[in-house]
């Protein structure tokens, strides 16, 4: 049996689902957060849900993630360099976390061509 089938709707899915589709810029950054937990949640994905459908498609096992662990942090680290989920690869959130690292280091060194 596929493992996604054994995910409970209310306490696994939804909130990845919710995460995934919540807009970073509709945050009120005036919110006060009790831990670093929660400042991740709030910043969500940002994706529509045809990019959400595309990458679930791509890496199904993308639902079976930790959001607190795997998930949110990563978007979090994406967001605070700038990266926006919604233009990595669908197999960002599926890297170890030793190719994310190196992933995530090559898209924000910086690089010029000179003569």
């Amino acid at each position: 049996m596929p493992q996604i089938l054994g995910l409970s709707l209310e306490c696994n899915l939804r909130p990845k689902i919710e995460f995934f589709l919540q807009d970073a810029d509709t945050v009120d950054e005036t919110s006060s957060f009790v831990d670093y937990y929660n400042e991740a949640i709030s910043g969500g994905g940002g994706l529509t849900r045809e990019q959400l459908k595309e990458f679930v498609l791509y890496q199904p096992a993308l639902l079976s993630y930790s959001l607190e662990n795997r998930i949110a942090p990563r978007v979090k680290i994406m967001r605070d360099n700038d990266i926006s989920l919604q233009f990595s690869p669908s197999y960002v959130l599926s890297m170890t976390d030793k190719k994310f690292e190196k992933w995530l280091d090559m898209q924000t060194s910086s690089w010029s061509i000179s003569d």
